[in-house]
């Protein structure tokens, strides 16, 4: 493989749900951050983002996570966080979260639900975060209408099967 061939490769490639801007006006970023060492990657990534801009998180997590450790990253952002329910047997119940994160949150039903409330709370000028699992930021990339309803093609021959 040539240098040239490696580097467009490269320089196409998508990662989905790994720091993906997903929506303007305002901006939602979507990372999966399932744990805290990739929590703390993707709200430092957020906030060299930010510049000054309204910025709400939207968290939700799997109840087999580091939680603790993963909420005290969120209080360390500070930024206003929402709790959002995520449709999956494993999730953490985000009015649990809510409480054990003990300062000022909201809870939302569902990926969309909380979407509307962090857009309506930053502005068209702000940033949406919502992070913590692999799962709500596909239930988020879907209330936004950013997943393809088709694969890319394979360029140079048929997909895999």
């Amino acid at each position: 493989m040539s240098d040239g061939a490696l580097k467009n490769g490269l320089a196409h490639t998508r990662w989905p749900g790994r720091l993906e801007v997903v929506d303007q006006d305002p901006i939602v970023l979507v990372d999966g951050a399932h744990n805290p060492a990739g929590l703390d990657r993707t709200l430092t990534a957020a906030a060299h983002l930010r510049h000054g801009k309204p910025m709400v998180v939207i968290f939700g997590a799997m109840q087999d996570k580091d939680l603790p450790a993963m909420l005290s990253r969120l209080r360390q952002a500070g930024a206003p966080v929402i709790f959002s329910r995520i449709d999956w047997h494993r999730a953490a119940d985000p009015s649990e979260l809510a409480k054990a994160y003990g300062e000022a949150s909201q809870v939302a039903a569902g990926a969309s639900q909380a979407l509307a409330m962090a857009s309506q709370e930053v502005g068209k000028e702000g940033i949406v975060l919502v992070c913590g699992s692999i799962y709500l930021a596909g239930e988020a990339m879907l209330a936004v209408g950013a997943t393809r309803a088709h694969p890319r093609p394979v360029p140079h021959g048929r997909p895999r099967r």
